[in-house]
């Protein structure tokens, strides 16, 4: 456990943010290694089938995750004012909810896979790999949520060090069962997702068991178990505005692609290398921006508003600071970076990616505070500010799309991610400080009551 309600705030962030981004890495490291292996034993049709899921999958995992970390919102905010059984009656409420939620929309999603693979265009040749490995992953979603949960609830009490610790495992048992499944069971598709499915198992029963042993904080007893819609009702308050949230940006992702996809062969070989470094550029900037939402959990649970902002302010002279080193390496290493991600690639590709990626890294300025801001926000308790605020990002990026790419090609396009951006901070910044002008007088009214 990590108080994160006394001591430097810049240090609080920096302790929590360092092994997120090493897990952050270590996710890029094992989706190309994922991929290869099903590339180069499967073949294409089968790689492809795969990808083809990838807008669906997205939509469904960031919606789960979304919600977990919603769910832990309220857990953060009593661990930070001391309030335990609350903390345990809060984290009751949430496996209630998720249990239900997730039954429910396993079993819709399941039966809607076929149609929706339909609508997406999905080619009759890949259709059916496309379908068995979506078929497993969505059936999986039960276990997966085990993992998100457990470990937003850990996270939420300021460890970040065992989530990752669970991925580093996770990552590396899903490669071996790949070998297993594919090579010599041939399972083929189905067995790459199973081997995602029984990973991420894997690691949430872990996650528990670390619970079970080390945080008697989250030990639910049977008081805990209480029935009190007040408490669901908050709960669900928290986490379903960021699910939808996080639903609403992989869907402006996919109007990105959309948009790529009709500016040839070049274009989009040259996003996807650009798109392979700005996973790998920005991935120190988005750990720092998920340590701001645990953080102002806990300070705003006891009642120290200074420190959310001090916090706020450290976060976003950490993402300048790392914007300036990536613009650097960008400068001059970029076209070697690319280069690196497309095999023999024509000077064509190698000019969209670097142009692509030097855009993206100049939008960095603003990412920081676009993806900051709405961590404090939600910390703050105001989820439904935060749904905005995906809005907000979507809007940017339809706006390149739809309205830059026709005069300027690929690079309106490419200004897509920065658009976003600056729209959420836009949005997000007078929003805070309306949200926190709110709090300090709700907080002045029970000081005064007692």
């Amino acid at each position: 456990m990590n108080n994160m309600t006394q001591g430097s705030p810049l240090k609080h962030i920096l302790k929590f943010a360092f092994p997120v981004w090493l897990g952050i890495l270590f996710q890029q490291f094992y989706s190309v290694a994922d991929t290869v292996i099903v590339g180069r034993f499967l073949g294409l049709n089968q790689l492809a089938g795969v990808g083809a899921t990838s807008i669906f999958s997205n939509l469904v995992i960031w919606f789960f995750g979304g919600l977990c970390n919603g769910f832990c919102i309220p857990v953060a905010q009593n661990f930070g004012g001391k309030r335990y059984e609350m903390v345990r009656r809060y984290l009751s409420a949430g496996i209630r909810l998720a249990m239900i939620i997730v039954l429910c929309g396993t079993t819709i999603m399941a039966l809607s896979i076929g149609p929706i693979l339909h609508a997406l265009n999905t080619p009759a040749e890949i259709f059916p790999f496309a379908h068995a490995y979506i078929l497993v992953i969505i059936l999986g979603v039960p276990f997966t949520m085990v993992y998100n949960y457990s470990a937003s609830c850990i996270r939420s009490l300021g460890d970040s060090r065992t989530p990752f610790l669970m991925l580093v495992f996770a990552s590396l048992l899903n490669i071996v069962l790949d070998l297993v499944f594919i090579l010599w069971l041939g399972l083929g598709v189905r067995g790459a997702a199973l081997a995602t499915v029984i990973a991420q198992a894997t690691s949430g029963f872990a996650c528990l068991i670390h619970i079970r042993r080390n945080l008697p904080i989250l030990h639910i007893n049977r008081q805990s178990w209480d029935e009190s819609h007040t408490l669901t009702k908050e709960t669900l308050r928290y986490g379903l505005p960021m699910g939808i949230r996080s639903s609403i940006i992989a869907a402006g992702a996919a109007i990105l692609q959309y948009a790529v996809n009709g500016l040839g062969t070049y274009a989009i070989a040259g996003m996807v290398a650009s798109g392979k470094m700005y996973g790998i550029l920005s991935s120190p900037i988005m750990a720092v921006n998920q340590a701001v939402s645990p953080f102002a959990g806990q300070n705003i649970g006891a009642r120290r508003l200074d420190r959310v902002s001090q916090g706020l302010r450290a976060a976003i002279l950490l993402d300048l600071g790392i914007t300036c080193i990536d613009l650097l390496i960008s400068i001059f290493f970029g076209r070697s970076f690319v280069a690196l991600f497309v095999e023999n690639p024509p000077v064509e590709v190698i000019e969209l990616g670097y142009l692509a990626n030097l855009i993206n890294v100049i939008g960095f300025t603003v990412l920081g505070p676009a993806t900051c801001t709405p961590g404090i926000i939600q910390g703050m308790g105001y989820p439904m500010v935060s749904l905005v605020t995906g809005m907000t990002e979507v809007l940017g990026r339809m706006f390149a799309c739809w309205v830059l790419a026709g005069p300027f090609g690929f690079t309106g396009v490419c200004f897509a991610n920065t658009l976003a951006w600056v729209f959420t901070a836009a949005f997000a910044l007078p929003a805070y400080l309306i949200c926190k002008k709110k709090l300090e007088k709700k907080f002045a009214l029970e000081a005064v009551h007692g």
